[in-house]
This record gives structure tokens, C-alpha cells and sequence, in this order.
């Protein structure tokens, strides 16, 4: 203690503000890089509410695909249009395709939809006739991309 008293009556008023301004600077930037960190981990925590909130949404819009996708496996009720249904169906995958991101772990949830989206185009190109074995595989691939999204959902819980 003494050193440190002999030490500070040696500097001058002007050595002793700076070293105290110095100690400050020091303290607020230890403070700001934890801070920022986290900010990070905040950031971070908020993307992936916001990608778990996607995959909900996504999974929903499958679910009724699938339900949509049942109708036409079974003998349509009378007033009841086909292309309609596959209207609905393709409105549905598109909405889902967008919720979801190339680049991020989803691409292979969105592969999935757009391979069904091209079999329900495949439907959509045939005449009125139902083809039941594309209904089939469509229904299938609705199901893998929800299940896909279930294991997602519970993943990120």
C-alpha cells in the first residue's frame, strides 16, 4: 500500500486523471462486449422462435393439404370439382414453399414440397379422370414433409 501511495505522489494531476480515464475506458469496454454477447444470444434465441414459428405454420398448411388430398382419394360428393381441390392443394404448398428456406436446415422439408408440388402438377395436367396412384404418391409426400416438420418442431423445442 505504501508502494502504491510513494507510486501516486510521483505523478502529476494531469498522469493521475488519465490513468483513472484509462481504468474507466477499460471497465466500459468490458462491459459493451458483454453487452453484445448477449445481443448475439438474444438475436440468435429470436431466429429460431421465428424459424420455429415458420415450421408451425408450414406444418398446418400441410395438414390440410392432406386433408384436401383425401378427397380426391375418395369418390367426390356431387358438386364437388377436382380442380377446385387441386386449386386449394396447390395454394397450400405454395404458401409452405415460402415459409421455408433454401439455404437453411428446411431444404429438405422443402424438397419434399416441391416434389409433391410437381406431382399435383402432373395431376393438374391429366383430363378430369382422377389418377388414384398420383394421388397416392402425392398423399405420401404431403405426409413425409409433415412428419419431417413434426420432428422439426420437436427438435427445437
Amino acid at each position: 500500500m505504501n508502494k502504491l501511495l510513494e507510486w501516486l505522489a510521483i505523478l502529476s494531476v494531469s498522469d493521475i486523471v488519465t490513468l483513472i480515464a484509462t481504468v474507466i475506458t477499460i471497465l466500459s469496454m468490458m462491459i459493451s462486449v458483454c453487452q453484445a454477447r448477449k445481443a448475439k444470444s438474444y438475436k440468435e434465441q429470436m431466429l429460431g422462435n421465428l424459424r420455429l414459428i415458420e415450421i408451425i405454420n408450414t406444418e398446418k398448411l400441410l395438414s390440410t393439404s392432406i386433408d384436401e388430398c383425401r378427397k380426391l382419394q375418395e369418390k367426390l360428393p356431387r358438386g364437388s370439382n377436382a380442380a377446385a381441390i387441386r386449386a386449394t392443394i396447390q395454394e397450400k404448398l405454395d404458401n409452405a414453399r415460402s415459409k421455408l428456406n433454401d439455404q437453411d436446415n428446411d431444404k429438405d422439408i422443402k424438397k419434399l414440397v416441391v416434389s409433391a408440388s410437381e406431382v399435383l402438377g402432373q395431376l393438374r395436367e391429366g383430363n378430369d379422370l382422377i389418377d388414384q396412384a398420383k394421388v397416392g404418391e402425392l398423399h405420401s409426400k404431403l405426409h413425409d414433409a409433415r412428419d419431417l416438420c413434426n420432428q422439426k418442431i420437436l427438435d427445437l423445442r
